[in-house]
């Protein structure tokens, strides 16, 4: 748990450092669940604000107009912000523009969240 702790610190302290590189990221999530019987979704929205997250554009070798755009972008940020796990029907908010969540790009252990994200 010491190495997990420490790691965790030092990516919160990253994005400290590189301050003036981030962005401020309203995280949108959906709360829904299905009732057979009636057969409709009920739930609540959310939102969660990200106070410093970094907007980086793919490699062009990733790009190939199919799972990954030209306009596309990896909203990138320290795991213990969210507290949820990133699911396909959240969106994003940035730089004026509302994005949609394609892919969930972040490692296992958690520590940093990377989320492919297209613009509406």
């Amino acid at each position: 748990m010491g190495l997990r702790n420490t790691l965790s610190r030092a990516i919160t302290s990253a994005f400290g450092i590189i301050g003036d590189l981030t962005t401020v990221v309203t995280y949108h999530t959906k709360s829904t669940t299905y009732n057979p019987t009636t057969g409709t979704y009920s739930g609540s929205d959310g939102s969660i604000i990200i106070p410093k997250a970094a907007i980086v554009a793919f490699d062009l070798k990733e790009i190939d107009n199919d799972v990954v755009k030209y306009n596309d972008c990896k909203v990138i940020f320290p795991g213990d912000v969210l507290g949820l796990v990133p699911v396909l029907t959240d969106t994003l908010d940035f730089n004026g523009q509302s994005w949609n969540l394609m892919r969930n790009l972040s490692a296992p252990d958690g520590l940093l969240n990377i989320l492919h994200v297209r613009e509406k």
